[in-house]
């Protein structure tokens, strides 16, 4: 009889580890994420300012951000590197990996752990060394200009090329991550199908795209939703680089900056929140708009 009840209660310790062990990431999710992320949604209907006493103004903070002269611009500067992540870094990173495949190619290995290095570095560190990298004066990239006989660009402090230098440093940072990704794909791909394919006839373009491109889908699908994820949610290199007043006539303003500087700053929480509930509504709606467009919801 001991001996039935001593192996019934182990079965219910057995059934209650698992969940002893999930308990504590599953409260940090819930304390840390879940509770944060439900509040922010709730408080965008409240004009809170401080710790004072909240007033439900309904949809009125979502109104006033559709006039909102900064907060059009953070986002179109957002926009603007999302773009350049999918069209730019994208093709270049799929460009590198295509290298990475070339046989008997020397110090491969090598390159690959080189091009993995940039995206374990801090984005702070990242942004230190590319604002002495655009030095108007002192810059290494202005003085390789000066060498070629080209004029001095103020990266930093022209309107025109304060995106462009952003983007440099983000193909700078995510290139070769992302090569990584499409060079793993790449592998997954038998050579026999691009050689039957170069067989029948199809030139090397025809092959790309009609037999390689299609098989590298899934890769495609993953690489474009985190680089559009990604682009929104970036934060330190902008708010370093073009500091809290997004750089000259905010052009280098993006909305997670603005986020930051409306909450923590001017302690307008409640509107920060409703910045927040847009970019959410931004990123879901284009990432279900790519998943479609990449077929990734058919069978």
């Amino acid at each position: 009889m001991l001996i039935q009840m001593a192996k019934k209660s182990m079965r219910r310790v057995e059934k209650i580890v698992p969940y002893l062990f999930l308990a504590p990431f599953f409260t940090g999710l819930g304390v840390f994420w879940v509770y944060p992320t439900l509040y922010s949604f709730y408080l965008a209907f409240f004009k809170q300012t401080g710790f004072g006493q909240g007033k439900f103004i309904g949809f009125q903070n979502f109104l006033v951000l559709l006039s909102d002269t900064r907060f059009v611009r953070s986002i179109v500067n957002t926009t603007y590197y999302a773009g350049a992540s999918v069209f730019i870094i994208l093709p270049v990173a799929l460009f590198v990996a295509f290298l990475l495949r070339t046989p008997k190619l020397p110090f491969s290995q090598a390159f690959r752990i080189g091009y993995f290095l940039p995206m374990v570095t801090s984005g702070t560190a990242v942004a230190i060394i590319f604002i002495l990298i655009f030095d108007h004066q002192y810059g290494i990239l202005n003085y390789a200009l000066t060498l070629l006989n080209l004029p001095r660009i103020k990266w930093l402090l022209d309107p025109r090329f304060v995106m462009p230098s952003l983007v440099l440093i983000g193909l700078w940072k995510w290139t070769g991550i992302n090569a990584l990704y499409f060079y793993a794909g790449l592998q997954g791909i038998p050579r026999e199908v691009e050689e039957a394919a170069l067989v029948d006839g199809a030139s090397g373009w025809q092959c790309f795209w009609f037999v390689t491109l299609p098989l590298l889908r899934p890769i495609l699908t993953f690489t474009v939703t985190l680089a559009i994820i990604g682009s929104y949610q970036l934060f330190a290199e902008p708010y370093l680089l073009a500091g809290e007043g997004g750089g000259p006539g905010d052009a280098g303003l993006f909305a997670t900056v603005y986020l930051y500087i409306t909450g923590f700053r001017a302690l307008r929480f409640g509107y920060a929140s409703a910045i927040g509930c847009v970019l959410f509504g931004i990123i879901f709606s284009l990432s279900l708009i790519q998943l479609k467009a990449m077929g990734a919801f058919k069978d």
